[in-house]
């Protein structure tokens, strides 16, 4: 779930086609939480104590709560952050869209998805992902969002890059993918009958569901047997501390570079306060934890194949180079990488060049700067709204981002919207949406910047039939 500040992108003809619904939606997302949308302009100085019974009125109502939230926010996410609504860590050089880009190929790989599959993506939003699954793999992709709004904008998008034959897209529940029975004993009618799919996908959308549990059910359901889950999803990182040292591959959780463990504290008021006012931001009724995510699986029957906070896959890349030494010190090797020596005994080193290579310090350094040029940059460094965040941007896109995410342009922008409301060119509605994409800026770099929170923790997890071994 991406996010942008204002709507500074969108020309008033572009905005004005969409407000009667916008207008409608955004009264009831902000009758839900009447701290956030009756105090002044949400700010990290001025941070709004969201209370429980406004949180427990938007998970009663989690379904249309989301439809509201996206009814809000498609065209800003559009505009300001592209095709794809979801996060991730930035190699060198990697813009916005190359780095989004990768999560969805590095997921459909370790997902083993191939052409000739059926794949479903359960909130698709405007269906970026799915038409990057179907280029990469060759394979079907049906999307299904709860937003209607969001179902146009995916067909227009893949019928302009001609992938129809590939790609289509439907309105739905992902609470119903197949036939359920209610809590009265009546049967809903599902989208589509049970064993339809080999794979589904699922990037940063089933935190929206009510329950995980009925979700992960849902979806154990309309896949085939043996078939495969892959998702990412926004937790709060709740681990345990013996879990959350990063392996090879980034490993679970969060450290910093003292190597302190950082976990979200359900006894701390600040961690609280920012998850809080994050689910405001998100349209996310209810942030839980990676550790109920990976107990629900099991639960419902997945056997976890890929279990890994995805934010923190470079993080092993944030220290030291990985160089080989020798015993004075000097740099031998600038690759740790073995390479098998040909009489077929031990290995050796690629050598160093003879050049002089100067040492690279890489990561956050002194306080949170880092070298430039960009090295590996965190998924929320964008949000930093500073001259550092634009400095580190791999492309002119990237760095007008950037310096969108300022609170310099964010006040001029939200100054302008309440005189173009005042002056009756603007409903007042507007003032809401502005409101929303702050919390949601300022909450997720603060989240993110304490490590309590990640929005890519990723799983795959293939369809155990009952009876089977784990």
């Amino acid at each position: 779930m991406s996010n942008h500040p204002n709507l500074s992108n969108q020309t008033p003809a572009h905005i004005t086609s969409h407000l009667p619904k916008l207008a409608t939606a955004t009264s009831s997302y902000a009758s839900r939480y009447a701290t956030a949308f009756t105090a002044s302009t949400p700010t990290r100085a001025n941070a709004i104590a969201i209370p429980n019974n406004e949180r427990g009125t938007a998970q009663h109502d989690a379904v249309q709560h989301t439809n509201d939230y996206y009814d809000i926010v498609t065209r800003s996410f559009e505009a300001g952050w592209g095709k794809q609504f979801h996060y991730a860590p930035f190699a060198p050089g990697d813009s916005v869209a190359h780095a989004l880009t990768f999560v969805v190929y590095r997921l459909a790989h370790l997902m083993g998805l191939r052409a000739g599959m059926r794949v479903l993506d359960i909130g698709c939003g405007i269906g970026g992902p799915s038409r990057e699954v179907a280029k990469f793999v060759g394979c079907e992709v049906v999307g299904v969002s709860i937003n209607q709004f969001q179902v146009n904008r995916a067909i227009e998008i893949t019928a302009q890059q001609g992938l129809g034959h590939l790609c289509t897209f439907i309105q739905g529940n992902y609470m119903h993918l197949v036939d359920t029975v209610d809590e009265e004993g009546n049967v809903v009618e599902g989208l589509f009958p049970e064993g339809s799919f080999d794979a589904v996908v699922a990037i940063e959308s089933m935190c929206h569901a009510p329950s995980w549990e009925g979700v992960y059910r849902q979806v154990w359901k309309v896949l085939k047997p043996g078939g495969v889950l892959g998702f990412t999803e926004q937790v709060m990182v709740d681990e345990p501390e013996e879990v959350q040292v990063p392996n090879e591959a980034g490993g679970r959780g969060a450290v910093r570079s003292n190597g302190e463990k950082v976990r979200f504290d359900e006894e701390n008021a600040e961690h609280v306060g920012v998850r809080n006012r994050l689910e405001v931001g998100t349209g996310i009724s209810q942030l839980r934890g990676s550790t109920e995510a990976r107990m629900t699986l099991r639960k419902v029957g997945f056997g976890i194949e890929v279990d890994e906070d995805f934010a923190r896959y470079f993080d092993r890349l944030y220290g030291e180079p990985a160089v080989v030494r020798g015993r004075d010190g000097q740099v031998e090797s600038w690759s740790m990488v073995k390479i098998p020596n040909r009489n077929g005994m031990g290995f050796h080193y690629a050598p160093a060049p003879k050049e002089p290579y100067p040492e690279i310090k890489v990561g956050l350094q002194n306080g949170g700067r880092y070298s430039v040029p960009p090295v590996y940059r965190p998924w929320w460094y964008p949000l930093m709204g500073n001259k550092l965040a634009v400095e580190l941007g791999a492309s002119a896109e990237d760095r007008y981002l950037a310096s969108q995410m300022s609170h310099r342009n964010r006040s001029f922008w939200f100054g302008l919207t309440k005189i173009l409301v005042w002056l009756g060119i603007w409903p007042s509605s507007i003032v809401a949406v502005n409101k929303t994409m702050t919390l949601c800026v300022d909450e997720y770099l603060a989240a993110g910047s304490m490590g309590i929170f990640t929005p890519c923790w990723m799983f795959v997890g293939r369809k155990i039939e009952h009876g089977q071994e784990a």
